[in-house]
């Protein structure tokens, strides 16, 4: 049966999350990461999605991660709850302003296109557009899915407590899962702090945070209100490439590296990489030309961690 589902907004610490709870022995994903059951594949009958989870141990605790799911409907949100009653939620949230602003260049390696290609016009309208401002509002997700699973039942987790405090946000996550919180602690720090495909990066022009402000200004403060949390420090977020905590990460995780290849070369070995699954999510409607593959057909790829 299935325990948990983990939803939320684009890069905000889904994968990252993934790739350390996969490793938990009281945790599994049978299907991968993203399943895209609820919001593309409903064709395929509720049967075939609780048939992913139907085999495991019984101390394990059975899940999947498809941030999409944050933005579906109450009555989709009822649906799911009929099914698994008991279901854990939790919900990565970020900064909505730098969500857009990640969403934006997302799009435009989508669409083949560079930074110098795509116009100030170009951004603005993705920012504006409906799917853009759906995956940004926070405050009506959340309000859909707590008006079907209580409290109890409902976890959010920061970005923010993601880059502060990691190995604190795995706790916290082991707990809501009914999973043993003592294997957190044997994690080592680097490996907590390294993100995972943290995607481009480039500075936030002056004009477009401007407008991004004014865009999610006044879906903060009730945010704040709603989680009991002081959430206006987002307003003076301003993106710049070179001094993001994601560059310093990427910075330590290439010197890491390369220490690492040094160190087994110097003892005449070589880096052994960890391999993990990924499961690729690829929505028909949005990536055109693209092969939809199922959550049976994982791709492998390989970390070395320092």
């Amino acid at each position: 049966m299935i325990h948990f589902l983990g939803i939320g907004a684009q890069k905000a610490g889904t994968t990252w999350i993934y790739q350390h709870l996969s490793r938990h022995p009281d945790i599994r994903f049978p299907a991968g990461k993203e399943v895209h059951f609820w919001d593309c594949c409903r064709s395929n009958g509720v049967a075939w999605w609780t048939g992913l989870f139907a085999d495991g141990h019984q101390r394990q605790k059975q899940g999947e991660i498809t941030p999409a799911y944050a933005t579906l409907d109450e009555a989709t949100i009822r649906e799911i709850a009929a099914v698994a009653p008991n279901l854990r939620v939790f919900f990565s949230l970020r900064n909505p302003i730098a969500r857009a602003w990640s969403s934006a260049l997302m799009a435009l390696e989508r669409a083949e296109m560079t930074i110098d290609d795509a116009s100030h016009l170009w951004f603005l309208d993705h920012f504006k557009s409906a799917g853009s401002r759906r995956r940004g509002d926070y405050l009506s997700c959340i309000k859909r899915w707590q008006a079907v699973f209580c409290d109890e039942q409902f976890l959010t987790i920061m970005f923010d407590d993601i880059i502060k405090d990691p190995r604190g946000v795995l706790v916290r996550l082991c707990r809501h899962l009914g999973a043993d919180t003592s294997w957190v602690g044997e994690l080592p720090a680097a490996e907590l702090a390294m993100p995972v495909f943290a995607g481009p990066g480039f500075d936030l022009p002056e004009p477009l945070l401007v407008s991004l402000r004014v865009l999610y200004k006044p879906m903060i403060n009730p945010l704040s209100d709603l989680l009991g949390r002081d959430l206006s420090a987002w307003l003076d977020w301003g993106w710049l490439w070179a001094g993001s905590d994601f560059a310093a990460f990427q910075t330590e995780k290439q010197t890491r590296s390369v220490k690492s290849q040094r160190t087994h070369a110097h003892h005449g070995g070589t880096c052994q990489p960890t391999t993990y699954l990924y499961t690729p999510a690829l929505h028909p409607s949005r990536d055109v030309g693209k092969r939809w593959i199922p959550p049976c057909s994982r791709l492998r790829f390989s970390v070395c961690f320092g």
